[in-house]
């Protein structure tokens, strides 16, 4: 058994003194391709939509949340492209990973490859070594759920 379990995306898991409820729909999360606005309290944040940027990782990501006025957590939609394997490496926060579509493996903590797919959701401790690979033909996109918000400086790569 690896230390990231898989299971359907309606379901709950939780860490630490956060709890996250996950839909199938990942896409409702964009309130249009434009715009994210997030309501926090009385004041509202609205951060103009950032485009999809490659990365060393060997993936695309596009930010959707993440800004010092919300500590608590970010989002991010990424791309792998087929037959990518992603860089090796850690986090210093906790993540989720929501498959939306195509298919791939992941490797976590250095234990078997599993296969994912469509509405897995992929949690991943804090510093547990992790990467995914395309297994597919078309683009393996996923949201990653990062508790609290990704930096970085979190980000660690083991290659």
């Amino acid at each position: 058994m690896h230390s990231a379990e898989c299971f359907p995306a309606d379901k709950f898991c939780a860490t630490g003194e956060y709890e996250l409820a996950i839909s199938h729909n990942v896409d409702d999360i964009e309130s249009d391709d434009n715009l994210v606005e997030t309501q926090m309290g009385q004041s509202k944040i609205s951060q103009a939509h950032k485009q999809e940027q490659w990365f060393g990782e060997r993936c695309f990501i596009r930010e959707l949340v993440n800004t010092a006025e919300i500590e608590a957590f970010s989002l991010a939609k990424t791309r792998v492209e087929p037959g990518v394997i992603t860089q090796l490496h850690t986090l210093d926060v906790h993540e989720w990973y929501v498959i939306q579509s195509g298919f791939g493996r992941m490797e976590v903590d250095g234990e078997a490859w599993f296969d994912v797919e469509p509405g897995d959701v992929i949690p991943i401790a804090a510093l547990v070594p992790q990467r995914i690979h395309n297994t597919g033909d078309v683009d393996l996109i996923f949201a990653c759920v990062c508790l609290p918000r990704f930096t970085p400086e979190g980000y660690t790569s083991l290659e």
